[in-house]
């Protein structure tokens, strides 16, 4: 078996993962493998022919795994809670066994256009797939990505598309005493002397400027016109448990000190229709929160997979004098359990008082590149309802 493994290890390598794709029913491949003589040797030449684990037909995929001790192994996800919680998607993740092979599999019935990230847990350990060379690095941990036949990609601008521009600058806090570098994104054309751009503040801005993406992908929205030019402001947390968790003394900087800063520095905004919020995870939480303690500031917030508990946003949205404007919020499918159902409490309790909300469930899981897979989605939202220049 080990022998095995490890030719199938090459030779995966040397399909390069063109593609998992089998026309054949899982459940009747399974039946004629584990009846077989050698099923374990027909597993690795199905998953060497394939280009590696997790087989797809059609809306399912197949992970498949030989055991490290003889007891099924799981596959743990956000999806799950690392197994912690049954989900809609594979329960608790235990795998079956294929008859006396020593191969376990799992059977998961996804939408095409799915992505997620996994790890396949042995006892208390768990590690990627072996058998899966597409993988990712999420909050400072290797994953395994499998993915649906029709995952949406990011835009990418051509090569002559032209290219906006990435200027930083400290900002300094007196309210917060301390300083954290802000950079802006420039429209390709932009006018000093125009008019006020519509300007989105972006949580998390180094995230979702160097991990997700967002550059290129606004270079290519602006040059298929899909939305108007626009300001772009990335900026991080100093202290991001304290500062995005409805910190009085932070709105009070974002407020008091950066948009004014932004708007004497650039054509920016000028009233809260033509200023937005994006933030992910608790960058969400944080939009929220400005949007509804500080609706003189801030007309929209978009928030992507929002990780709301323990703290009382919820009791806080239904205690502030008036809300206005509109958010959008993007719910991961695939999100840890309570985090898919805090986020669509947040949407109900946003339109009990009057916000004008966009709820959408999209099927990633809590990761930048599963944003990235939806950022167009959450920027377009936000720049449609913002006024054009």
């Amino acid at each position: 078996m080990r022998r095995s493994l490890r030719a199938l290890g090459s030779l995966i390598v040397l399909a390069g993962c063109a593609g998992s794709q089998t026309e054949e029913p899982f459940d009747r491949w399974l039946e004629t493998i584990a009846s077989s003589s050698e099923p374990g040797e027909r597993i690795v030449r199905r998953i060497a022919a394939l280009g590696g684990t997790p087989l797809r037909h059609g809306d399912e995929l197949l992970f498949l795994a030989v055991s490290k001790s003889g007891k099924p192994p799981r596959v743990v996800g956000d999806f799950n809670d690392g197994g912690y919680q049954a989900s809609d998607l594979v329960g608790d993740g235990g795998m079956t066994p294929i008859g006396t092979s020593g191969w376990f599999f799992l059977c998961a019935t996804v939408p095409p256009n799915t992505r997620l990230e996994y790890l396949i847990r042995h006892g208390e350990a768990t590690a990627t797939d072996p058998l899966n060379l597409e993988r990712t690095t999420t909050f400072g941990t290797e994953r395994s990505v499998a993915a649906g036949s029709d995952v949406p990609q990011a835009p990418a601008p051509t090569s002559t598309d032209p290219r906006g521009t990435l200027t930083s600058f400290p900002l300094t806090s007196a309210i917060r005493e301390n300083e954290r570098e802000v950079t802006v994104y420039v429209p390709p054309g932009y006018d000093a002397s125009g008019e006020p751009l519509p300007t989105l503040y972006v949580k998390d801005g180094t995230r979702f400027r160097d991990e997700v993406g967002l550059p290129p992908i606004l270079d290519a929205l602006l040059a298929a016109e899909r939305i108007p030019p626009v300001l772009v402001v990335f900026v991080d947390p100093v202290q991001r448990g304290l500062e995005y968790g409805t910190y009085g003394a932070y709105r009070r900087m974002v407020v008091e000190e950066l948009v004014p800063e932004i708007e004497r520095r650039f054509a920016s905004g000028g009233a809260p229709e033509r200023r937005g919020l994006l933030g992910a995870s608790r960058g969400g939480l944080a939009a929220v929160d400005l949007l509804i303690q500080h609706p003189e500031t801030f007309g929209h917030c978009v928030a992507m997979s929002p990780a709301i508990a323990p703290l009382p946003i919820l009791d806080e949205i239904a205690e502030v004098d008036r809300i206005e404007g509109r958010a959008t919020v993007l719910v991961s499918r695939f999100d840890t359990p309570n985090l898919v159902r805090d986020g669509h409490a947040l949407a109900e309790a946003l339109r009990t008082r009057g916000v004008a909300v966009e709820e959408r469930e999209v099927p990633i899981d809590h990761s930048p590149m599963g944003w990235r897979c939806w950022v167009e989605v959450a920027v377009t939202s936000w720049a449609g309802a913002s006024p054009p220049r």
